[in-house]
């Protein structure tokens, strides 16, 4: 009977042994890999960035996973993540990912394969994860600095959303001294009155929807933030403060499309900026805003701007060429003076008034089509432009200021309209080469000045032609009658 017993209990061992070896090598059946949570491959991991509160991603699958890479959007190594499989358990893996602190937006993808069950398990499933991981989004204005932390010194870029004010941009331009790139673009800039702004120590009242005037310099003619290569602006500022960028190391600037007035001197003396966008809105540009951008080298216009205030672009070598805008009214004292202007300049149609020194020492201008309207042209408007060789001054024009066109010895041809009414002293004086002025006016007292208009040397070779009708008064008239060849039209 023992025996019976013994013989029993072996087959059941038996059994249960073949029973247990086929379970354990049943296939698991075709390799799969499914989104739990979150729902999809397209993560958007809202985070600050710490170890101590890790990402958790719980994947379906019947297989153990494994990590086989997580890059980066430039194709390195995303080394500031980290990612840990669990094992499978009950159909599900978790993945455990912690990031390291950031300033800045990142973007990675992390790729995760099923692992082989056996050697005879030759297929697998891959899906990849686009993790993006947020930036320092500040919920209550002039908190910034308690968001940086220690990386006010050592940090070369951040990325900001959420709401700040004059405040913040003060901490990002005194204390963060190393900061070379600046993404504010999901910011909301609010209002803000006190004593901490980026005017420090004075109480100034800052609009909300506005890059705050000195934002990253220390007032109009005191030093910027050098260091400062790259701003991305709010996509709802309306407006740039004074100053705003005076003096930065920016190298371009695209401004966002729902701003419509630029302060004074906001760029000035950006020695690197190479480019500017500006947006369509765009009716205000304040006096000496892009002065001194010494590798500005062209600037389209938007049509809503009436005028180009004084000193816009004066000493801007690099400024070849430039779109002006169709609805422009006048141009502002020293607008351009001193830019590398060159070739035709063609003004729109509706310009009235060109300021002093509008387009002086523009050496490498060769012609200008003045619009027909265009009723003054002022003091030393084109002053040392030694390219212009003709010049056909437009029906409509009144005056012609003091120096004008002095020292344009290369222009050769002149021509007056009926309509100027008065010219002044020195007007064309050091304009050595000129050979033919045709004056249509029948009235030679448009000389308002007891000095010449005209270099004496170029008198007595010049020809002078003037109005049949009223040729013989042209003959006796102060400044015309030295002209010693002078005919009937």
């Amino acid at each position: 009977m023992k025996e019976k017993k013994k013989k029993v209990g072996i087959l059941i061992t038996l059994l249960l042994f073949v029973a247990f070896s086929c379970k354990k090598d049943e296939p698991l059946g075709e390799p799969y890999l499914e989104f739990v949570s979150p729902s999809d491959e397209k993560v958007l991991v809202d985070s600050e960035g710490s170890f101590s509160n890790p990402i958790i991603i719980t994947l379906k699958t019947n297989r153990d996973v494994l990590i086989t890479s997580v890059d980066s959007v430039n194709g390195n190594t995303a080394d500031w993540i980290s990612v840990f499989p669990s094992k499978l358990n009950k159909g599900t893996v978790s993945l455990t990912i912690s990031v390291l602190q950031t300033l800045i937006r990142r973007t990675a993808t992390i790729k995760v394969t099923t692992q082989a069950a056996n050697e005879e398990d030759a297929e697998q499933v891959t899906i990849s994860i686009l993790l993006r991981q947020s930036t320092i989004n500040v919920s209550l204005p002039g908190t910034l600095r308690d968001y940086v932390g220690g990386n006010t010194y050592d940090a070369k870029k951040i990325d900001v959303c959420g709401k700040i004010d004059a405040r913040d941009i003060y901490f990002m331009n005194k204390f963060m001294q190393g900061i070379r790139e600046i993404d504010l673009r999901d910011v909301t800039i609010v209002a803000y009155t006190g004593s901490d702004g980026t005017v420090f120590e004075t109480t100034v009242s800052y609009p909300a929807n506005e890059m705050p005037q000195n934002s990253f310099c220390n007032g109009t003619f005191f030093p910027g933030k050098k260091g400062l290569s790259s701003i991305i602006l709010p996509k709802n500022l309306i407006s740039i403060g004074k100053s705003a960028f005076a003096d930065c190391g920016l190298e371009k600037i695209d401004i966002p499309e729902n701003v419509t007035s630029i302060g004074e001197y906001v760029f000035y003396d950006c020695e690197k900026l190479t480019s500017a966008n500006l947006p369509d809105g765009l009716v205000s540009i304040g006096t000496g805003a892009f002065r001194e951008c010494e590798e500005l080298t062209s600037i389209n216009l938007p049509d809503n701007l009436t005028i180009i205030q004084d000193e816009t672009f004066m000493d801007c070598p690099k400024l070849i060429s430039v779109h002006f805008p169709s609805n422009l009214k006048s141009i502002g004292d020293r607008a351009f003076l001193r830019c590398g202007l060159r070739g035709d300049l063609n003004l729109p149609l509706g310009l009235k008034s060109i300021g002093e020194r509008g387009f002086g020492n523009c050496s490498g201008l060769k012609s200008v089509s003045f619009p027909v309207g265009l009723t003054s042209i002022g003091a030393n408007a084109f002053f040392g432009c030694i390219g212009l060789t003709e010049l056909h001054l437009p029906d409509g024009l009144t005056s012609i200021g003091y120096q004008s066109f002095c020292a344009c010895d290369g222009l050769r041809t002149i021509v007056l309209p009926a309509s100027l009414t008065s010219i002044d002293f020195f007007a064309f004086s050091s304009c050595w080469n000129l050979e033919e002025i045709t004056c249509y006016s029948e009235n030679p007292s448009i000389i308002n000045s007891p000095y010449s208009i005209f270099s004496s040397e170029i008198k007595s070779t010049c020809i002078l032609k003037v109005p049949a009708a009223v040729f013989e008064l042209y003959k006796v008239a102060f400044a015309w009658k030295d002209f010693k060849n002078i005919q009937a039209l």
